[in-house]
């Protein structure tokens, strides 16, 4: 998995140099922001800009970095594409993300905890 990564200030932007998050290089993009986290990096920007296509696994991997960063510091996604917005959409993992249009906006933002929803 080709990662790179940008200081945003308050959190870290971890872009993603790759077209696909699915069965084949999910676990190497957990591994990557495990290593982020363990380093002491606690809020985390995922840039999807380059990602064209997510499946059921990438998702999974996007939940458990989530849970993984909610008791240290938060996650934000940003850059994501028609085709990965609509599959966020689709499954209402939009409404638990913090989203951004990109890495200044979310450099911009605080990146917080999204509320759980009632």
């Amino acid at each position: 998995m080709r990662i790179s990564q940008s200081d945003l200030g308050t959190a870290l932007g971890v872009t993603i140099e790759e077209n696909r998050i699915d069965a084949s290089n999910a676990e190497e993009l957990k591994s990557a922001v495990e290593e982020l986290v363990d380093a002491g990096h606690a809020t985390l920007v995922i840039d999807m800009s380059q990602v064209e296509f997510i499946d059921s696994r990438g998702l999974g991997t996007c939940i458990a970095l989530m849970k993984l960063l909610e008791k240290r510091g938060a996650l934000g996604l940003c850059g994501l594409q028609p085709n990965v917005r609509g599959v966020f959409r689709l499954t209402r993992l939009d409404r638990v993300f913090r989203i951004f249009p990109d890495l200044a906006a979310a450099a911009a933002a605080p990146i917080t905890p999204t509320p759980p929803r009632a």
